[in-house]
């Protein structure tokens, strides 16, 4: 996946996401996939942020589950004299369809 795009009133911003499926287990299609976006002045002029993060599906045909894992990077800054922390994101969860 890509994209990218601009607001009239100034801003824009860069995303890619690149993903790859294979069989490498028994169980079922094991998925993952990287992401990363780059935005400035998107929520004011001069401001800058970015995200990358990374994830993966794994499937159990069997139990018709799917078990899946992601981590998050997140970071801003602007033209202020306001200082923002980075911070960071975990999902774990799974989905069972009956």
């Amino acid at each position: 996946t890509l994209a990218a795009g601009t607001q009239d009133v100034g801003g824009d911003y860069v995303y890619a996401k690149l993903g790859y499926q294979a069989n490498w287990f028994a169980a079922g299609k094991t998925a993952i996939a990287i992401d990363i976006y780059e935005g400035s002045s998107i929520a004011s002029a001069g401001d800058e942020s970015s995200s990358w993060g990374v994830g993966v599906v794994q499937k159990l045909n069997k139990q018709n589950m799917e078990l899946y894992a992601a981590y998050r990077d997140y970071s801003y800054s602007d033209t202020t004299a306001v200082s923002y922390r980075d911070a960071n994101s975990i999902a774990i969860g799974a989905r069972w369809s009956f």
